[in-house]
């Protein structure tokens, strides 16, 4: 790619983090905060230092780790407001964007990324999680820098800053949600797969490299454990379904994600084209990425549970739909230019 070129990617890019950050900004208080909200806020308000604020598992149920309610508190000023207390999502909500491109970057190219940044940047399901006083978006948000991490790794693995980039998303991602240790078991799994290659190649450095990044985290969430312990035996009820995937139920999922009616089947159609073209590379990258789209739907369907069932619950997922969406346009532009190459409507590259 020519100067000029890296230039307009970059501008690119910048105009849709400009344009996603207007979006989630936008009114960020405009709305008065709503029940799970004013959780939120009553935990603020009543933390009076950041050791009380890391303390609160136990008043909140255990529901979720605590470092969403500590961005909380350090933005939400005295008193409290609602645009204060949602900013931390709408940083996350911009952040994830940004990340998505760097993903798609590192997976299929620059103009991938940069098309699976705009199309998450347009998502209103995004922007409605990017201006809410919940931990949600944080979480995406880790999520994401966790997989950027890992394939960054995977593509270089010589360059030290990508196993501290990991161990820190992960453990962040882990004292953010519960659900994260799907995401962090993913990237132990491939990590795994490669140390042991790398060892048995006699790469004996990378091996290490990747065993004290996952033994970081793993010590880093001993504190938050018994938050989780607490979580998965205090609900008291009995598990008895799991989630029925199928057609209509992933459907109605698009729908809400990207865009109702005619426009989601085209968003179905480009996640499919961007599914083969990653199925085409056979490598861990590929794996990882699976393992980011598939982990959350594989857990509810396989393990029964009581608790009631939301799409929120699949939300760290979104962010690999839009990166294989992104790469599905991105294929088929590139199929249109060849074709109009070849038909002689195009000058040749």
């Amino acid at each position: 790619m020519t100067n000029a070129g890296r230039a307009i990617g970059w501008g690119l890019l910048v105009l849709v983090l400009l344009g996603a950050a207007f979006w989630r900004l936008d009114g960020l208080g405009a709305r008065p905060l709503w029940i799970d909200e004013q959780w939120t806020e009553r935990l603020v308000r009543e933390s009076r230092s950041l050791g009380a604020i890391l303390a609160v598992g136990s008043q909140d149920d255990y529901q979720h780790p605590p470092l969403g309610y500590v961005a909380a508190w350090l933005a939400a000023g005295d008193p409290p407001t609602a645009a204060r207390l949602r900013l931390p999502s709408a940083v996350a909500g911009v952040a994830s964007i940004a990340g998505l491109a760097a993903a798609g970057a590192l997976l299929f190219g620059r103009r991938a990324g940069l098309l699976a940044a705009f199309l998450m940047g347009l998502s209103v399901y995004h922007v409605v999680y990017s201006q809410e006083a919940r931990p949600y978006m944080l979480g995406v948000a880790w999520t994401v820098g966790l997989y950027v991490a890992l394939l960054g790794w995977l593509r270089d693995p010589g360059r030290r800053a990508w196993p501290a980039a990991l161990a820190v998303c992960g453990a962040a991602a882990l004292y953010t949600y519960h659900l994260a240790l799907l995401h962090v078991g993913v990237a132990g799994g491939v990590l795994g797969i490669r140390a042991l290659r790398d060892w048995r190649r006699g790469e004996r450095r990378t091996a290490a490299a990747a065993v004290a990044a996952l033994a970081a985290i793993a010590l880093a969430y001993l504190p938050q454990l018994p938050n989780l312990i607490g979580f998965a035996g205090g609900r008291g009820l009995e598990p008895n379904h799991v989630l029925a995937l199928g057609p209509a139920f992933l459907h109605a999922l698009v729908e809400r994600w990207a865009s109702a009616g005619a426009t989601a089947l085209l968003y179905e159609a480009a996640f499919v084209a961007g599914a083969l073209r990653l199925a085409r590379r056979r490598d861990l990258a590929s794996l990882a990425v699976l393992g980011w789209i598939a982990a959350p739907f594989a857990l509810f369907a396989a393990v029964p549970f009581a608790k009631y069932f939301d799409i929120r619950f699949l939300m760290s997922s979104l962010p690999a739909f839009f990166l294989l969406a992104g790469a599905g346009v991105d294929a088929a532009a590139g199929a249109v230019a060849r074709a109009s190459e070849r038909a002689g409507l195009a000058p040749r590259r």
